[in-house]
C-alpha cells in the first residue's frame, strides 16, 4: 500500500506545472529592477511584499513578460504581468510593497539659488525609501549641479530643486574659441549672462564692441556661434 502510495504522488509531482518558483521569480525581478534603478543611493532592501489575492494560480502559469508601471520606483507600486494559462494569453497587475533604506543628501547650510552644490555644504543620511516623493540628487551629481531654487538648510535635495552648474558667469571674461577654416582661434569675451552647459549665450567682444552669441561647452568655455 506504501509504495502505491508513493507511486501515485511521484505521478502527482511528475504531471505538476514548472512554474512553481513564479513567486521567487518576481521577488527577485523587482530586487533587481529596484537595486539597479538606486545602485547611486546605496539602497539596502530588508523586503519585497507581493500582493496576490487568494485564488491566485500564479504558480500554476507560464510568465512571458513584466513590466513596472511607475517608472520612478516608489515603495509602494504595481507592475504588469503577462502570462500563459492553459494555452491562453492574460495579463494582471500586480501591487507591491518594498521596504528598503536609501543614502539621501541634505543641505548643510543654506545653499542660494544658482549656488553650486557640493560636497562641502552637504551630508549624507539614510532614510526610508517610503519618504520619497520625487528623485534624488545623487553623490555623482555633486559638484555638477547647481541649485534652481534657495534651498534651507537640513533639506531634502530632490531633482526638482537643482539644474545644470552655471559654467560661465555674466560680466565675467571667459575662453571663446571658433574654426577658421582648419584653423582653431581663441579669444576673451565678457559674458552678458549666466550659461550652463549646452546654453546659448550673448557675450561681449572687448574690442570690436559686438555682441556675439556662444553655446557653453562643458570645460566653462565658449563656442562662437
Amino acid at each position: 500500500m506504501k509504495s502505491i502510495l508513493l507511486g501515485l504522488l511521484f505521478a502527482i509531482c511528475a504531471t505538476a506545472p514548472l512554474f512553481s518558483d513564479n513567486i521567487n521569480l518576481i521577488k527577485q525581478k523587482i530586487k533587481t529592477q529596484y537595486e539597479h534603478f538606486y545602485k547611486d543611493n546605496n539602497i539596502e532592501i530588508e523586503s519585497i511584499t507581493p500582493y496576490f489575492t487568494q485564488d491566485s494560480k500564479i504558480n500554476d502559469v507560464e510568465i512571458k513578460a513584466i513590466y513596472f508601471s511607475d517608472n520612478s520606483l516608489p515603495s509602494t507600486s504595481s507592475l504588469k504581468i503577462e502570462f500563459i494559462y492553459n494555452h491562453k494569453s492574460f495579463t494582471q497587475i500586480l501591487n507591491y510593497d518594498v521596504k528598503a533604506n536609501i543614502k539621501a543628501i541634505y543641505a548643510k547650510t543654506t545653499i542660494k539659488k544658482n549656488q553650486d552644490i557640493t560636497s562641502e555644504i552637504t551630508y549624507t543620511k539614510t532614510i526610508p525609501l517610503s519618504m520619497l516623493k520625487t528623485p534624488l540628487l545623487t553623490q555623482k551629481d555633486l559638484n555638477s549641479v547647481g541649485a534652481k531654487v534657495q534651498i534651507p538648510s537640513n533639506t531634502l535635495i530632490t531633482i526638482s530643486q537643482i539644474t545644470g552648474k552655471i559654467l560661465i558667469h555674466q560680466n565675467e571674461p571667459f575662453i571663446a574659441i571658433y574654426h577658421d577654416g582648419g584653423i582653431l582661434i581663441q579669444t576673451t569675451l565678457i559674458a552678458k549672462q549666466d550659461g550652463r552647459k549646452n546654453d546659448i549665450i550673448q557675450a561681449l567682444n572687448p574690442e570690436s564692441k559686438k555682441i556675439i552669441r556662444v553655446r557653453v561647452l562643458e570645460n566653462g568655455n565658449g563656442e562662437i556661434l
